[in-house]
């Protein structure tokens, strides 16, 4: 075990990452107690690393650390101590719609809160491997939903445990006494998932900002353990009942709502089941119109990390669930889907947006997965049943920029050609009934059949409900490297495709049968 000291002088620590070797678990210690650990694929050599992670150090200045770990002396020399963050490592293939870390892994978004002119996505984060581990909560601050930058990591392991998910919001009831622009996070301490916290287990936590998100202090449990692996707690303000609501998963297929009035002390109020789903609850409430967008009232929606979700009725102590659907489309296939542990953003009166994490490998870059187009839900009523429209964001339509349009006739072919850059393809058909449409581009073959009511996409078959459409079927790509998502029939059915190309431009077929269309390609002007 080899030790090493550095006198703390700068802000940020870089530490040498190299993709696939061995990792060593390295700690770091000042005046004798335990600071930071984390798992870092090491090599010793004196070779270049493939990027650095970076280790926010601010409150450390003037003191020294004591770095301990099984590497050889080499590799503790190319740490670096710098002024800023590492730049973003160039990549061509990098998603320019699709928010992904500047380098390392992420997955669940975190702590989606609005304030004060600023969109945070908190995110489950390695900085320093470009695979699952060190889960801490990465940061990302935008003013428009689309332009993201990445600042300092907010939430880092400790001796309760790895950093799990969470959900933040505004305390404008000034319930803990910070005053009412404190933004207020709770997130899962995953007690026994590092060695610090060997024999401990999962509790809810509590974490406060009182600088506009930039720096959050942890405030200890918030939630005792309930079931073993109890995780992702979503928080929200209902003010029917005037309390605070937790929704939280226990185990398995089941959930619990808690209750509290100062966000410090919780009482649980139900525990339910809820079939197929499993992790990451949310519960919000949202409009409900027909396809033709008169309106019905609203509901309730509680949701699940695999877009399993149920529509029902909350009364602030108890969900009552009604009817159950998936969000994504699916074929029946026990598959894993690309979108994945879905939030919505807190603080955003008369909107629900929800961010998805996307699961593309993104194989050989520097970064792994990326977040979703951001979306606002509403529900649509048909015939058989109420479910979920994942209309793009508003923020996302005003980048649009007409390029191209086209009709065709039934039985008729158009080609148009795409350019090096993300773009939106909208395709309608003028029926309801019958005939059927085809787009085909850079490997991909997305079709649809009225007759029967399906959509498929590179050989997955998805049915869609036709009482969501009202006058011609839609059906929309949003196309980026990396992922392409794909929405129809009025924004209601939803799925994602990895992009495996490593370019954008390309010539795009659309073919009708028996009916027909109008298509359009739009810019996105970043």
């Amino acid at each position: 075990m080899a030790q090493y000291e550095i006198a703390v002088t700068k802000p940020y620590l870089w530490f040498p990452v190299r993709i696939a070797a061995q990792k060593q678990y390295v700690e770091i210690f000042a005046n004798g107690a335990k600071c930071f650990e984390f798992d870092i694929p090491v090599k010793n050599d004196d070779n270049a690393p493939d990027f650095y992670g970076c280790l926010e150090v601010a409150p450390f200045i003037g003191q020294t650390f004591l770095l301990q770990a099984p590497v050889d002396e080499s590799w503790f020399a190319q740490i670096r101590q710098e002024d800023s963050r590492p730049d973003r490592p160039a990549s061509p293939n990098r998603p320019l719609l699709h928010m992904t870390a500047n380098s390392g892994w992420i997955n669940d978004p975190n702590g989606l809160v609005y304030h004060d002119g600023t969109y945070h996505l908190f995110f489950q984060h390695n900085p320093f491997d470009v695979a699952w581990g060190n889960m801490s909560w990465g940061h990302c601050v935008s003013k428009d939903l689309m332009h993201w930058t990445q600042i300092d990591t907010a939430l880092h392991p400790d001796s309760s445990g790895t950093m799990f998910s969470g959900s933040g919001l505004v305390d404008v009831q000034n319930a803990l006494g910070y005053g009412q622009n404190t933004l207020a996070f709770f997130y899962t301490a995953a007690g026994g998932s590092n060695p610090w916290s060997k024999g401990t287990l999962f509790t809810q936590h509590l974490a406060v900002s009182t600088d506009e998100g930039r720096t959050l202090q942890k405030q200890g449990v918030a939630v005792p353990t309930i079931g073993p692996d109890s995780r992702d707690p979503k928080v929200f303000w209902h003010e029917v009942s005037q309390a605070y609501i937790m929704a939280l998963w226990i185990e398995g297929n089941d959930y619990a709502i808690l209750r509290s009035t100062d966000l410090r002390h919780w009482e649980q109020s139900q525990r339910f089941t809820m079939p197929d789903a499993w992790e990451c609850p949310d519960l919000f409430c949202l409009p409900v119109y027909d396809a033709a967008g008169a309106a019905h009232g609203e509901k309730w929606v509680f949701w699940s990390a695999p877009g399993y979700y149920s529509v029902g009725n909350f009364d602030g102590y108890r969900y009552t669930p009604e009817e159950s659907h998936s969000a994504y489309a699916r074929d029946g296939v026990q598959k894993d889907e690309l979108s994945y542990a879905a939030q919505t953003y807190s603080n955003t009166p008369g909107r629900v947006i929800n961010i998805a994490w996307l699961r593309p490998q993104n194989r050989g870059e520097l970064f792994t997965g990326c977040m979703g187009i951001p979306r606002e839900f509403s529900l649509i009523k048909t015939a058989s049943g109420t479910i979920l429209q994942h209309k793009p964001a508003k923020e996302f339509t005003d980048l649009l920029r007409a390029d191209i349009s086209f009709g065709l006739a039934a039985n008729d072919s158009r080609c148009c050609n795409a350019a090096e850059e993300p773009f939106v393809l909208d395709l309608s058909l003028n029926e309801q009934t019958s005939g059927k449409a085809e787009i085909e581009y850079n490997g991909f073959i997305i079709s649809v059949n009225l007759g029967d009511g399906t959509v498929c996409a590179n050989g997955r078959t998805f049915a869609f409900d036709k009482g969501a459409v009202c006058g011609a079927m839609d059906l929309q790509l949003i196309v980026d490297y990396k992922v392409v998502e794909l929405t129809a029939a009025n924004h209601t059915l939803y799925t994602v495709m990895e992009n495996t190309s490593h370019q954008l431009a390309g010539n795009i077929t659309v073919r009708t049968e028996d009916c027909a269309a109008t298509a359009g390609l739009s810019r996105v002007a970043l």
